[in-house]
């Protein structure tokens, strides 16, 4: 116990896993009880939560218990790879494996800063984003990626990609499933209304929805654009005065694009918030 808490120390409880493909504690080699004994310190250090801690402590001791092997040759990205590929199969709810997906990222970069390497950049996959879409269309998504990508952090650029790929490619998937895409024309503002409406009907959040149409439809002016070149598409996204027209008008236009499209009455004030993404500037 300790004098100034009056709580007892801290100290690892030789718990029998549930799962038997989880080695006991108290079968670890020595090394990999102070590696993970150093590990919950370096995170308390760096003012990590405590709830945090315990959370990722959680993943960590798993994936040490799991592997078997000594830290020392545990391989960043396969071996935990492996691990993770091991939960998805345990029937596990969404909320923890998200919260084993943190944790498995932040011991990564642990072992990573205690072999004093570098952490290699993630690489997107685009065979994710992309599936379920016609061929063509990848060349516009890659160059409009690589347009954005132009203003972004190096540090950033993973995370920032995942967050304009994810709901623009969601978009293309959703249109692609009504009508056949065969051209960017038909990316058309009616489809984004009927998107629109389906969101709100599942209950999403109007500033979601919002974030999501403003991502999502960003390719769609190529499609109203003469030349359809995508190093134009800032200048017309930027035209936002078109999207604080009064709701109730049937149609808007913009005259520095001289863009002009139909609009359908909007009668809440839940759906009029989420209509202004329409014309409301991309990730980018």
């Amino acid at each position: 116990m300790s004098r100034g808490t009056g709580k007892r120390k801290f100290h690892h409880k030789d718990i029998r896993p549930k799962d038997p493909n989880i080695q006991r504690f108290s079968e670890w080699m020595g090394e990999n009880r102070n590696f993970y004994a150093h590990f919950r310190r370096w995170m308390k250090e760096n003012s990590y939560s405590a709830s945090t801690i315990k959370i990722y402590s959680v993943a960590a001791r798993q994936a040490i218990g799991y592997l078997r092997l000594p830290y020392w040759k545990i391989n960043p990205e396969d071996d935990l790879q492996r691990f993770w590929a091991y939960l998805q199969d345990r029937g596990l709810t969404d909320s923890s494996l998200e919260g084993y997906r943190k944790g498995l990222n932040c011991f990564r970069d642990y072992l990573y800063l205690r072999r004093r390497k570098k952490r290699p950049p993630k690489q997107i996959n685009w065979d994710y984003y992309l599936s379920g879409l016609p061929g063509w269309i990848e060349e516009h998504v890659r160059d409009y990626h690589r347009l954005c990508t132009r203003g972004w952090p190096p540090d950033q650029v993973f995370r920032s990609s995942t967050c304009l790929l994810s709901p623009l490619t969601q978009v293309l998937r959703f249109i692609h499933a009504r009508e056949p895409l065969k051209e960017l024309e038909q990316i058309k503002p009616e489809r984004w209304f009927e998107r629109l409406d389906e969101r709100l009907r599942e209950g999403r959040a109007v500033d979601t929805v919002n974030g999501e149409l403003g991502t999502g439809f960003a390719m769609r002016v190529p499609a109203f654009h003469e030349s359809r070149r995508l190093p134009n598409l800032r200048a017309h996204a930027a035209c936002t005065h078109a999207a604080q027209t009064q709701t109730t008008s049937r149609l808007s236009s913009c005259a520095s694009c001289s863009m002009r499209f139909s609009r359908k009455p909007v009668q809440s004030t839940k759906a009029s918030r989420a209509a202004g993404a329409w014309m409301r500037p991309g990730s980018c």
